[in-house]
């Protein structure tokens, strides 16, 4: 997915993001009831991240993910699909619940990217 759009009429215009994303080396988990799909965490922010898969049609509405062996564990929503790609949010398990702090998200960037 392109940070860039471009429209005929008034040249490019920047797509509207409500949180900055980072792009990640990280791998992870797709976790339902009892199945599970690898992914590849290919960015993330504060509200959601985009995920690699090897069929995005395969993979459920709603579901865990767990990043880095365990360290994070975020319930997600899908928003988008295509073909590989998935795009997510966050959303809370309980109620009271909130998302990984963004530090445990930026433990996944390469500091390079930072």
């Amino acid at each position: 997915m392109s940070f860039f759009a471009s429209s005929s009429s008034s040249g490019t215009v920047r797509r509207q993001r409500r949180h900055p994303r980072f792009l990640t080396l990280a791998t992870g988990r797709i976790v339902d009831r009892d199945d599970a799909i690898d992914c590849a965490v290919v960015n993330v922010s504060v509200g959601g991240a985009c995920l690699l898969v090897a069929d995005a049609a395969a993979v459920p509405g709603v579901f865990e993910l767990v990043v880095d062996p365990g360290r994070i564990r975020v319930r997600c929503v899908a928003v988008w699909r295509d073909r590989h790609h998935l795009g997510v949010a966050f959303v809370p398990v309980d109620p009271g619940a909130s998302p990984p702090p963004p530090e445990a998200w930026l433990a996944l960037v390469p500091t390079a990217v930072r």
